[in-house]
């Protein structure tokens, strides 16, 4: 099949493909909730690429063409006239995609050998069967390879993968079978208290509380964690932050965590919340099916799309709310921005990330900024989107992987966000390096929580900020997901 380029076409076909997309849908996916409905969650990566598939079947899959910036590679199984017209016009009529691909002016088709809806049927029946084998860690649809992928803590198993590949009627050419140890969850210990009298750093004592800073929890007499401060939310009305779930005491639960910033060393002076929302992971063989044990139950469960591998406890998202102390001040929707990208340094602390909206979807190859205590503002190519993967008995579902340098121990709970443009509304956009302004305009994207070595590449996996707070309403969700409501911008960011 040859190469075919097209420039983006400004809305033909949009309406038809709407109709088609809604009425391909099931009630439950596009009904809005109403005060007497179950609150739902919103869809995932996945789910939201797999409305393209169900509008125009030929595709599978599509990344940022890393030579050239400005094109969306797509997967088509055949070429025909107008398609890429039709991709380009449906990828516009779904507003998750419209929005991720916004930089992305032309679209260039490739051949593919599997639809989207294809691998996305197969990596639903794999997903949890081969999940539950030793030694496998995650799997993925792999768009940029028009394949399926799992990773292996070791290749000794590759044949036991295919063994389950075969007895699902799934093609072993179908599926990328890579080593990818285990990701690692990152708090960690407290350094030595910085000099009082040395620069700011995003270590430095730091109010009002913004994204990006360090926090930390007294273990023990003795012992001290450190993670970084998400970002700010309100939730019920209620101000707070949201981090990581593992950088509380027990990950799952509410067992009512104390936070400090910087140190736990006066309460008076230095603490900024208390833990109040950590949903417990759901375990389909517990009785109730929550975990850890003496969890309460899970609302809502897992739903049957989204099945954990046996006898592993799972979660959308690695993330807890903390409600803040009443004295603290906080700066809803802004994030430390450092004086250059790899470093701490942010003297003075007068320049900012602004939040002015979220982006839950990205596509495979977007370039992402996070911010962490330990390595500062750093950027990377998301790697994989909407992986499952298992860590220490749990499975996070949904996660996305961003290609990264070092490992980042401390950088835990890091907001992860997109830079975007000035235009109405905003469009994701490449961040610059040294920024004029005191204020950059940023999409939440979500919060780190791990780090791997896929190869000789390190990574850095993040829950997306869909995975715990859906689409919003002026800066709020319209319904229930893993946090609650929460309303992360400020006032007249969203």
């Amino acid at each position: 099949m040859s190469k075919h380029i097209v420039e983006r076409a400004s809305a033909l076909l949009v309406a038809t493909t709407v109709f088609l997309v809604t009425c391909s849908l099931p009630n439950s996916a596009r009904a809005l909730p109403s005060e007497s409905q179950t609150p739902v969650r919103s869809l995932n990566a996945n789910e939201v690429f797999a409305e393209l598939g169900m509008s125009v079947p030929e595709f599978g899959g599509m990344f940022i063409d890393e030579a050239s910036r400005d094109t969306l590679d797509i997967y088509v199984l055949r070429e025909s006239p107008g398609l890429a017209e039709r991709l380009d016009a449906a990828i516009n009529a779904i507003p998750a995609l419209a929005s991720a691909r916004a930089a992305q002016a032309r679209i260039k088709l490739l051949p593919g050998q599997y639809s989207f809806l294809q691998l996305k049927a197969w990596h639903d029946q794999m997903s949890p069967v081969v999940l539950a084998m030793p030694g496998a860690v995650l799997t993925a649809i792999d768009q940029p390879t028009n394949r399926l992928l799992v990773g292996v803590e070791t290749l000794g198993i590759e044949a036991d993968v295919a063994a389950t590949l075969a007895e699902l009627g799934i093609p072993r050419e179908a599926v990328n079978v890579e080593l990818s140890p285990r990701i690692e969850e990152m708090p960690a210990p407290l350094p030595p208290p910085a000099d009082p009298d040395a620069p700011k750093t995003l270590q430095s004592q730091i109010r009002p509380l913004v994204g990006g800073i360090k926090i930390s929890y007294a273990k023990d007499k003795e012992n001290a964690v450190s993670c970084t401060l998400g970002f700010i939310a309100e939730r019920d009305k209620v101000p707070g932050l949201v981090t990581n779930s593992h950088c509380t005491m027990i990950q799952g639960g509410v067992e009512n965590t104390v936070f400090y910033q910087p140190l736990p060393v006066d309460a008076n002076i230095t603490k900024i919340g208390t833990e109040t929302v950590d949903p417990c992971y759901y375990l389909a063989t517990a009785n109730p099916p929550s975990y850890p044990a003496g969890c309460k139950p899970v609302p809502p469960p897992i739903p049957p799309v989204d099945k954990c591998a046996p006898k592993e406890a799972c979660r959308y998202s690695d993330s807890a709310f903390v409600a803040q102390e009443k004295e603290v001040t906080v700066s809803l929707g802004f994030i430390a921005r450092p004086i250059r990208q790899s470093t701490i340094t942010w003297d003075p602390p007068d320049t900012f990330f602004q939040i002015v909206g979220e982006q839950s979807v990205v596509i495979p190859k977007t370039f992402l900024s996070w911010v962490g205590q330990i390595t500062g503002w750093r950027e990377g190519p998301v790697s994989v989107v909407c992986m499952n993967d298992t860590i220490e008995g749990y499975t996070q579902l949904c996660q996305n992987l961003i290609a990264s340098g070092p490992g980042n121990q401390g950088d835990s709970g890091s907001p992860v966000f997109a830079c975007v443009d000035n235009s109405d509304p905003p469009k994701i956009d490449e961040c610059p390096g040294p920024v004029a302004g005191k204020v950059s305009k940023v999409n939440l994207v979500g919060i780190k929580w791990g780090s791997v070595s896929r190869g000789a590449n390190r990574q850095t996996s993040y829950s997306p900020i869909g995975s715990m707070s859906d689409p919003k309403v002026k800066g709020v969700q319209e319904n229930s997901h893993e946090l609650g409501p929460l309303k992360k911008c400020a006032e007249g960011g969203c």
